[in-house]
Order: C-alpha cells, then structure tokens, then sequence
C-alpha cells in the first residue's frame, strides 16, 4: 500500500501544473555550487562593468537539503532541470532559485553508476545525463541516459559508450550551432566529443592541455563559444573560469571566482546576439573605418521580418554596404549616418554586415553607439542590442576613438638586429604613406641604417616624422675546443667582434667551475668535461652566442722509488712520491716486514721531498731492510684511492 501512494504521489507530481518565474533566455550562464553544504547555490555568471572582471552573482539557494548537479536549460519552457546525484530525485529550478522535484528516478539506483554531467537536447526534450562508475579503481563514464522531460516516469533509455581509452567527464554540453555534444576528460585532461545518437566518444581530435585538470561546469554561448568552472593545474579546487577553444581545444583562464566541492553549469545559448565591431578602433578624421555587425541566430529556426538598425553619431557617414549576406532591404544607407536594413531573413548560423564609415573633417574624441536586431518572437525577447566582442562587459557599446592626425614614432632612435620593421603608427582607409626612400607602405622593412623620414597624408591633414636607425650585430668566438689538466686552470678568451657596451653572460654547467659569469675573461677549472657558453647582447633584444668545450686530463700516474739512502749526505735522504700537482695524500704510512707501523705522515703533497720519510721511527735510525709502504692519494676533483708499494733502505 505504502508503494502504491509513492507512485501515485510521483504520478501527481508529474501531472501537475508547475508554476514559477521563469528565466529569460539571454546568453546567460549559471553555476549551481555547494562547498559542503547540504544545499546548492545558484549564480549567474556574469562581467562587471565597472572592473570588466568576470563576477559571480549569487541569485537564491535551492532549499534545505535539496543538492543539484547534472542541471541543464530548457529552451522550451526557460526553466532549469537537474538531478540529486545522492537520491537521485529530478527537480525543476525556477529563477526565484525554488526547487520543485518532479520525479525520483528509481531505474538510476543501479550498479553503483553517478550521474555528475548534463545538458538538456537542442530540441528541449530530454535530460541527457552521462553516467560513470569504478572500473579497476577509477571512475570511468560509462552510458549517455535520457530522462523525457514531458514524462519524466516514463522507462529511461540508456546507451553505452563506445570509446578506445577511459575517460570521465564531469559536465556535458551541446553545441547550440551544430548540436555536437561536448566534454572535458579530467583523466587525460583533454575536449572530446560524444555522438548521442551511436553513443562513439572522439578522443583523438584534442590534445591534452596544461592549463586546467577538471571542468565540472561546461556552457556554451550563442556564437558557439564554450566555457568552463574546475580546477587550475595541481590545485585540487575548484575556483577557476574558464575559455575552451572547440576548433583547437585550447583552454586558457579568464577569472577566479567561489570555492566549491560540487558543481555544474548550464546556459541559454539558443536566443539571437548581435556584435558590432570597428576596425581599426583608432582613426583620424576623413578616413574610413569599417564597422562589423556578427549575427548569431542560435535559435534552431530561420528568423525571417528582422531590421537591423544603427545610428552613428552624425560625424560618421555610411559610404557603403560591402557585405549582406542577409538579403532584404536597404531602408537608409550609404549617404547617411543611419543604417536600416529591413525584412532580413537570418538562418541559423554566425554570419555578419559589414559598411564601411567615412569621418568628417573635425572630428576628434570617442563616438560610441549600440545596434539592435529586432523582429524576433516574444519567446526570444523581441530584440537585442549589439555587443563589443573586444570588451569584457556585456552589451556595451562599441567605441571608435577619432585623433587628428599625427605620426610620431616612440623613440628617436631604433636598434635593430640584422634586420626590422617601421611602422607609421596610424592606419585607415584614405591614408597615404610616402617614405623618404620613396616607399609607399604603412609597414616597411629596414636592412640599412640610416635616417628614415615619413609623411602621411589624409584628405584632409598631413603628419610627418623621422628616426633614426642603428643596426647592432654582436658576434662572439670562443675560438678551438681546449684541453686542461685535472687541478689545473686556464683563462677563457673570447673575441668580441661587436661594439663596446655588450652585457656578457657566460654559463657553467658545473655551477662553480668559472670565476666570474659576467666578466670577459673568467678564469676555467674544471674538474670534468665541460661546455662553456658565453652570450653577449645589448640588454634589450640583439644577442650571439659561442660555446667552447674544455676536456680534462686526469693525470693518475703516481711514481714511488723503490731504494733510498738516508746518511744525510744531501742525496737520496728521503722517500716522497711523485706526480701531477694537486694531488694530495691525507695519510701515508710506512710498515716493517712483520707489520709493525715504523712512521705515519698526514695532508701532505705529491713531490714534498722535505717532508717525505727520513728512514727514522721514534727519531733512532732503522737498520737496512725492505718496508711497506701505504697512500691515500687524493685527486682535485674529490675522488681518492689507496696506493702501496715497497722501498728498500740501504746505509
């Protein structure tokens, strides 16, 4: 009886009438976040236009102990669905941030699956969640399941995954221009794409990026611009915004915004924006500029009846209509400062006008302005106002700034290396460049020094300036590779074919086998081969570089006499051993034939005579005999090894 009532109780639920304030579908993203909490919270994302930093805005909470993740929006009724991933109940979230459930999908409580990644069907009509369980330890997405969100009782329908590799995604997204159905994999941390019709994962498309581990919210835009919420490399939180390029699958950050465990992201993509931009953004009165109107219509549908207006500031006149690929009317063009295109028909799609403006003479400071699109249904806001894609705010205004004219290079005086390029510094159609040299471009390229003057003319002004060009080639040689003795030095002598003032940077791979890394002759001793480089440079972006190899000899030869005489007649007196310089000996022992110890020295020197044995023990003279005799050699690059030998004494 108990489960009787649970069934009628969902089955009400289901059929009855849901009330609540709904979106409006404006491009708008939004993150549901908890930190722990037994709740979400809902923000939109947004810029503010005062920093033109990407801001978090808080709307609502979704209510004590209601958790959502897996959310996606829905065109068709402008509400937000998601799922519970722990009881697994599907609840509809409204824009006051109320949570009504809708269902508990009890055909979910399978095989230990999570459902954390979502998006709604372009066409609105089902949840599509992607599930992943442990596979050998690791959570792996494993099906695509589709909840109908008409009749979310209704038996599901499940597909598996076809995929080479394992991976998981923890947010899903579809593309609102061609549908194409997008994830982020944490484990390679790489784009791909999954078809929801066969169930094939892409994997090989996108190489890994280094720039985000995880993305547990993924929204698209109406230009088909996807971005994401997850983790910085090696942070383990998830704090970071980003942008994903869905033609190279680069991703770069944007903004930081609010701490969170759990998380998903959904959008409105499927409305109409515009954006108008002005190249170039800088111009000089009587030139021309072109302004660029970029529709996207990601609505599903042809939008037939739509106007384009755009009224310039009266300084600024159409001259022409160089691109329409929208047909319809031209109600006020070129001859005016207004633009009316009438009865456009835009087809689902990014596509753009594009006129060119000419700026009256006078005319100097910032002229800002808006276009609108309008003639679309109420369900997609009748119309909308053009955007600056060049800016972070949204739907601000696209801004031409207008300077008299003027040429005036950044400094007097240019160094270049082999070769560079000078740049008047001022563009826009109607402009003519005149180079002493006769040159005609705006943009040249120099391989001679000297003095290069430019004028630049407008229809209606003339600027002109000059510099001067230097050209600074420095070359270094280090000369032939070199040979040294272990424990010797050497001096390094570089030639510099290069004026004076060069910075010098030499590197030693050893760390500390040069004297000085700044100065031009340093001192080498090195206890192993070694390549030395030497860099010189103007300090600002002229260099050259030479190495030169040093190899070392180590000479190991240790010579010993096998007979000495010490009577003090001044020949032969002591036993020392011999060999290379800087070898050292840090103990030196000398043993009778039955082993006894007759003498012991210690930090001494190959080829010390003077402090070698005087044939003594205990200051009495030994008799004639034959003795052993032990070393610990010392090299000058830290290695050691014991020697021993035997010598005989004679009186």
């Amino acid at each position: 009886m108990r489960s009787l009532l649970l069934l009628l109780l969902v089955h009400w639920l289901s059929a009855a009438p849901l009330h609540g304030q709904a979106f409006d579908c404006t491009g708008d993203f939004f993150l549901v976040l908890s930190n722990g909490s037994s709740e979400s919270q809902l923000y939109r994302v947004a810029v503010d236009p005062l920093t033109e930093a990407v801001a978090f805005d808080p709307l609502a909470t979704t209510g004590a102990g209601t958790k959502l993740n897996a959310i996606g929006y829905r065109r068709t009724d402008n509400f937000i669905y998601g799922l519970n991933p722990s009881t697994y109940e599907l609840y509809r979230l409204d824009a006051t941030g109320l949570a009504t459930p809708l269902a508990t999908l009890f055909e979910l409580v399978t095989d230990n699956t999570g459902y954390f990644a979502a998006d709604i069907s372009p066409d609105g009509q089902f949840l599509v969640l992607l599930g992943s369980r442990e596979v050998d330890g690791a959570r792996s997405s494993q099906e695509i399941v589709f909840v109908d969100l008409d009749k979310p009782t209704d038996p599901i329908n499940r597909l598996p995954l076809q995929f080479e590799t394992p991976f998981f995604c923890t947010d899903i997204a579809f593309d609102p221009l061609s549908g194409v159905l997008f994830g982020f994999d944490l484990r390679d941390n790489r784009l791909l794409t999954i078809d929801p019709n066969t169930g094939q994962v892409d994997q090989t498309t996108y190489s890994p990026s280094n720039r985000a581990d995880a993305m547990g919210a993924l929204f698209f835009d109406p230009f088909g611009r996807l971005y994401g919420y997850g983790d910085d490399p090696g942070a383990n939180e998830s704090r970071r915004f980003f942008r994903v390029d869905i033609q190279t699958g680069t991703v770069w950050p944007l903004a930081e915004g609010p701490l969170a465990t759990d998380k998903d992201g959904c959008s409105c993509p499927y409305t109409i924006r515009l954006e108008k931009s002005v190249s170039p953004r800088v111009a000089s009165p009587c030139t021309e500029v072109r302004y660029t109107f970029v529709g996207a219509n990601a609505s599903g549908e042809t939008q037939t009846g739509v106007d384009l207006l755009d009224e310039l500031p009266p300084e600024l006149t159409i001259v022409d209509i160089l691109r329409n690929p929208y047909g319809g009317t031209v109600g006020s063009g070129p001859g005016t400062n207004l633009l009316l295109l009438e009865n456009l028909s835009i087809p689902p799609g990014v596509d753009s006008v594009t006129i060119s403006v000419r700026i009256a003479e006078g005319a100097t400071g910032v002229y800002a302005n808006q276009a609108t699109l309008s003639g679309f249904p109420v369900s997609l806001g009748e119309e909308t106002i053009s955007d600056d894609p060049q800016t972070l705010p949204p739907l601000d205004s696209t801004r031409l700034e207008v300077r008299s004219l003027r040429v005036a290079f950044a400094q007097d005086t240019l160094v270049f290396c082999r070769e560079g390029q000078l740049s008047a510094g001022v563009a826009g159609n109607g402009l003519q460049y005149l180079w002493s040299d006769g040159r005609t471009d705006s943009v040249r390229t120099v391989t001679e020094g000297g003095w290069y003057r430019i004028r630049v003319t407008s229809p209606c002004e003339v600027a002109t300036d000059s510099i001067f060009v230097r050209f600074f080639d420095p070359q270094v040689e280090l000369g032939p590779d070199l040979e040294i003795t272990l424990g010797d030095s050497l001096p390094l002598a570089p030639i510099l074919l290069s004026p004076e003032g060069l910075e010098l940077s030499w590197t030693d791979p050893l760390g500390n086998s040069l004297s000085c890394l700044s100065c031009e002759n340093p001192t080498a001793r090195p206890t192993t081969a070694v390549t030395y480089t030497l860099t010189v440079s103007d300090g600002v972006n002229c260099s050259a570089s030479d190495a030169i190899q040093v190899r070392v000899i180590r000479l190991d030869a240790i010579y010993a006499p096998n007979i000495f005489s010490p009577n003090d007649d001044g020949v032969n007196d002591f036993f020392f051993l011999q060999g290379a310089e800087n070898v050292s000996i840090p103990l030196f022992r000398i043993f009778d034939r039955w082993g006894g110890l007759q003498y012991e020295a210690r930090d001494l020197q190959l080829n010390e005579s003077r402090r070698g044995w005087d044939g003594r023990s205990r200051d009495r003279p030994l008799p004639t005999g034959v003795y052993v005799w032990y070393a610990q050699i010392r090299f000058p690059d830290g290695t050691e090894e014991w020697r021993s030998g035997d010598v005989s004494l004679i009186r």
